[in-house]
């Protein structure tokens, strides 16, 4: 009985695995005729000079405006702000990128379904088809994202050319996408992690409840097994394997996973946390990106350091591959796009026009380039730990100096057969130079070594890490070199209770004023 129990168990997983290979195949859900469409409709925003002049002066506050689509006025209240962070914030005057919230008419519609949407100037992306491409990829996969289309935009009297519309995390796209309106939706703002403050988008928060600071708290249990549990309580670790999986093969660089930054996190009234992509304007930048790099994002950290979710992580690039391998589909779908803007270009600029051109043919060939290398990545591209199979102490390599190199002499020179690495000090103000190396530790306890000979150090007091000294990154450390010292063997212990982990070992030098000499040689870690 319970032999055919597991064989019904199996072949239902494998039933589900086909399904879902299945619908990959199939293609991307409706989007609805207006985000379907091939048509750039004409959006003017008509500002009056008071609305205008404050947001000169308070560009992230709301002011009212009229909205006209194809020279007809959008009923219902309208309102405007900037927005953008590093990179594609551009003031009022320029070229900017606004939120637009629209409220319902008279008669009960909405502009195409939504209360709030976006207009990115696409000021990182002169092809304006990342942002769309990556939600058709998240569509591809069956995952929520907000919808996109393009617009010809005009400010008052200003031709502003060609925007990127995306709809909002509104309740439209909540119940859209979820079943039901009840929920939070918190912003992740500019690289900022959950364990931050994140402005509430949507939704009334619960002051009592914190659900940030619950999902924050579980990340950071002492025992890796318990955080592992508890945060499987408080996220959908399915989802979030899924999420995970579709920005690194999107090379999504500045996304959560890896740069903790341009992500929403919808948590349902009754439900587990859904993490949600944002600002996907910079896609496929590198065609071999790796899928396995660590990060400190917290949640990405933990699928990472966990040897099953790792496994599990990579089974779900293997089932979204085929969604980035089907390059003709998605090139003829980038073509009748682009085609389409290409229209609206040629009557604004010929040489805007062109430029585009060469911007789409560029995604188009890092994409292709990405589906290639995509199977070597998946299967040959697992990092593996430092082995210490052989030995128990190994010799660090791969320094890399870390520090403002006109305010620090930083070297590497060889003196009497021996390496030495060097920080000295030039103006009597507090910097806190390093020398760094990376390595992908397995779990247990280490012992890192260093011989250490300081001259005139003079520490800054009020600084939790005085002096010259050894530790992990983001690691507390007592051992501690000021004044002018001889040459002095300092040690740092520290424990790996994760599978796995990469730790950034540092030497450094937490000054006012002095240098500090490292014997390379000397520089060595025990798994004790």
């Amino acid at each position: 009985m319970r032999l055919r129990l597991s064989l019904l168990v199996v072949l239902a997983g494998i039933l589900a695995l086909r399904l879902s290979s299945e619908a990959i195949a199939q293609g991307q859900p409706e989007w609805g005729e207006y985000f379907d469409s091939a048509d750039v409709h004409e959006l003017r925003l008509e500002i009056e000079v008071k609305a205008a002049d404050k947001l000169r002066e308070a560009p992230r506050e709301y002011v009212k405006a009229q909205l006209f689509e194809d020279g007809k006025k959008v009923p219902g209240k309208v309102e405007v702000k900037l927005k953008g962070a590093a990179g594609s914030y551009q003031d009022f005057d320029a070229r900017p990128g606004l939120t637009v919230r629209v409220a319902k008419s008279a008669d009960g519609t909405l502009f195409h379904g939504m209360q709030k949407f976006h207009l990115n100037n696409g000021a990182q992306d002169g092809s304006f088809l990342n942002e769309w491409l990556g939600a058709k990829l998240f569509h591809a996969a069956g995952y929520a994202a907000p919808r996109v289309q393009h617009v010809r935009l005009m400010i008052n009297e200003r031709d502003m050319g060609i925007y990127v519309l995306r709809e909002g995390f509104d309740q439209p796209f909540v119940i859209r996408n979820f079943g039901s309106k009840d929920g939070l939706i918190y912003d992740g703002g500019f690289l900022q992690d959950i364990d931050q403050p994140l402005e509430l988008d949507y939704g009334d928060e619960d002051d009592d409840a914190r659900p940030l600071s619950k999902i924050a708290s579980a990340c950071y249990a002492m025992r890796f097994e318990d955080r592992l549990n508890e945060t499987a309580e408080l996220v959908d670790v399915d989802k979030f394997l899924t999420f995970m999986a579709l920005e690194r093969l999107c090379g999504h660089w500045d996304g959560y996973s890896l740069n903790c930054n341009n992500y929403r996190v919808f948590i349902p009234e009754h439900g587990k946390a859904v993490f949600l992509p944002h600002g996907m304007d910079q896609l496929f930048g590198d065609p071999g990106a790796g899928l396995y790099d660590f990060a400190r994002a917290l949640v990405s950290r933990q699928v990472m350091e966990s040897n099953a979710l790792r496994e599990r992580y990579r089974t779900e690039l293997q089932r979204l591959k085929p969604i980035f391998c089907d390059t003709e589909r998605w090139e003829k779908a980038i073509d009748a796009k682009a085609d389409s803007l290409a229209l609206v270009l040629k009557r604004i600029n010929e040489e805007a026009s062109a430029q585009h051109r060469d911007e789409v043919q560029g995604l188009k060939d890092r994409f292709a380039e990405r589906a290639k290398n995509l199977e070597s990545l998946i299967n040959d591209g697992l990092p593996q730990p430092q082995s210490f199979a052989e030995t128990s102490t190994i010799q660090l390599q791969d320094w890399y100096p870390d520090g403002d190199q006109e305010r620090v002499a930083i070297s590497d020179e060889e003196m009497e057969g021996r390496r030495f690495l060097r920080l000295e000090l030039k103006l009597n103000e507090e910097q806190h130079p390093s020398w760094r190396t990376g390595l992908l530790l397995p779990k247990g306890r280490y012992r890192f070594q260093a011989r250490l000979k300081t001259d005139s150090v003079i520490p800054v007091e009020s600084a939790d890490a005085r002096g010259a000294g050894i530790r992990i990154l983001d690691g507390a450390r007592e051992n501690c070199l000021t004044g002018s010292n001889d040459w002095n063997d300092v040690t740092y212990e520290f424990m790996i209770p994760e599978d796995l982990r990469h730790v950034e070992l540092v030497v450094e030098l937490h000054a006012r004023f002095g240098k500090l000499m490292i014997d390379a040689e000397s520089l060595k870690l025990e798994k004790l």
